[in-house]
């Protein structure tokens, strides 16, 4: 009762701090579920479950359910990402590469509009990933790909999520004696960037990532010559993060 409890939370979303052994129960009768045709839970229950158990770290779970699901019920846009997302955490970096192709083809060629939103997110961990495999290895080939990933929906559409990492990718690659890229400076786009994570949060207090970013342009801005003073903003912003009501371990991390 206890370990059908737990997998009922999951699935609406939520979770009460079980014990590790329950939650890993729970997780795999979830998974189990799915195994034959026309049972188990819903894309909308395994999304909320996957995506609670990313939020709260638990990416081997959100591993297991991921698989379970693509296995069983092929690609699904929410769940795809999700399930790239806790690979990429686990270090899996080329095997969420690979369910990102396959999202991105299937959102090519398929007439469901809910890949729609989900391709900048795509994009935008592929970066992730050419971002990580530069950290590993230090080959500046990475570092160009991950600008470039994140170049290619910013150029599109100005969010303010892959402006950051554009900026922290120019940073080091200007540091790293690459040449500058062509058009505005990484100064002037960390300047656009913290304005556009500004203008996101003045509209939707809610969300704690505008908060993360700014405190992140504001660092981009004092580590590109623009004043200590900077830096100090940069250190209200992460407050102001840390103590946002919508932050967990997460984003956080």
């Amino acid at each position: 009762e206890t370990i059908a409890a737990i997998a009922a939370d999951l699935l609406n979303g939520e979770l009460h701090d079980p014990s590790s052994t329950d939650l890993a129960a729970a997780v795999l009768s979830i998974a189990d579920s799915l195994a034959a045709p026309g049972t188990g839970p819903s894309a909308l229950q395994a999304r909320k479950a996957i995506q609670k158990l990313n939020r709260l770290r638990h990416f081997e779970h959100a591993k297991t359910l991921g698989s379970a699901w693509h296995d069983m019920r092929a690609c699904h846009p929410s769940i795809q990402k999700q399930y790239a997302q806790a690979l990429i955490e686990l270090g899996a970096l080329d095997a969420a590469d690979t369910l990102l192709n396959e999202a991105l083809e299937a959102a090519r060629i398929s007439r469901d509009i809910e890949y729609t939103p989900e391709l900048p997110e795509y994009r935008g961990l592929r970066g992730r990933i050419r971002k990580q495999r530069f950290v590993d290895s230090g080959a500046l080939k990475f570092l160009v790909e991950a600008t470039d990933e994140y170049l290619s929906q910013y150029s599109a559409k100005r969010s303010y999520w892959h402006g950051v990492n554009i900026v922290a990718l120019r940073t080091k690659e200007e540091q790293s004696g690459l040449p500058a890229r062509e058009g505005e400076t990484t100064i002037q786009l960390a300047e656009e960037v913290l304005q556009l994570a500004l203008a996101e949060h003045a509209g939707n207090s809610t969300d704690q990532w505008p908060l993360a970013t700014a405190s992140e342009a504001c660092l981009a801005l004092h580590v590109n010559g623009r004043g200590s003073d900077w830096c100090d903003t940069a250190e209200l912003w992460l407050y102001r993060l840390l103590n946002h009501p919508n932050s967990d371990a997460f984003s956080i991390e």
